[in-house]
């Protein structure tokens, strides 16, 4: 069994317990068997209070026997670009996820982490009407490399991309969007690894495990390429990353 409480001088603990021996008759005569301080209630963020129920309602349930306890976890970030007008844009998002939203919270409760993948939410709006024909954008993830494009063709023909995608209603017909008027790419399942990695990680291994504390690695990059739009019109670029997250404690 498990439960979580104030340890009375402003710690939060959470204990697994077990239940008495066969020799004992008494059903209430439990013994603590690990309790692990997690962090003080006073520095806390709410994020934190939701991964220690988490973990919390994980033990309650049975699962993750043993030293170590997981929990999987979705983390956002937002990133924006503009061109100067009339200008290609070819942006790089070095996609690191120990700098998103509510990471803090989750590496004060566990030890290591992993990315199993990403979602993108991507757009870019022109600042005015297209009216040069055949003007197109896309967007792709690399792993490891985090050179830039220089041709857009490069961009959507990669082997994880998205696009082409019209830059102006002028000039296409209608685009295929999803329902919050993003279009939306994933990278695919990331390569799992079951040993921790540290700093800059190698191409292909953004699924490695590592250790919390590491606020120097990097998962990969998200690659964009928009065509010039036409003079004095500038393309501006927006996407929210989402990272499918998997922690660990190892108690």
């Amino acid at each position: 069994m498990a439960s979580a409480s104030n340890g009375g001088d402003g710690e939060y603990v959470l204990v697994r317990k077990a239940k008495a021996s066969p020799e004992s008759h008494e059903k209430s005569d439990t013994k603590d068997v690990k309790a692990v301080v997690l962090k003080s209630l006073a520095s806390v963020p709410p994020a934190a209070f939701k991964a220690v129920m988490m973990a919390s309602r994980i033990l309650k349930k049975g699962k993750n026997r043993g030293n170590t306890l997981t929990v999987n976890a979705k983390l956002a970030s937002l990133s924006t670009f503009n061109s100067g007008a009339n200008a290609t844009q070819f942006p790089v998002v070095t996609i690191t996820v120990s700098g998103y939203t509510d990471y803090a919270s989750f590496a004060a409760v566990y030890d290591e982490y992993r990315v199993k993948s990403f979602t993108f939410h991507i757009s870019m709006t022109p600042s005015a009407a297209v009216l040069t024909p055949g003007r197109i954008w896309g967007a792709a993830f690399d792993s490891g490399n985090a050179a830039a494009y220089s041709i857009v063709y490069d961009v959507i023909t990669a082997q994880r991309s998205a696009g082409p995608f019209a830059c102006g209603p002028l000039n296409a017909a209608p685009q295929q969007v999803t329902a919050t008027g993003f279009h939306a790419f994933s990278s695919g399942k990331l390569l799992p690894l079951l040993t921790a990695g540290a700093g800059t990680l190698a191409p292909l291994l953004g699924g490695a495990w590592i250790a919390t504390s590491d606020n120097s690695a990097v998962q990969g990059y998200l690659k964009f390429g928009v065509d010039a739009l036409g003079a004095a019109i500038t393309s501006n670029v927006s996407v929210t990353t989402i990272a499918h997250v998997e922690f660990r404690m190892r108690t």
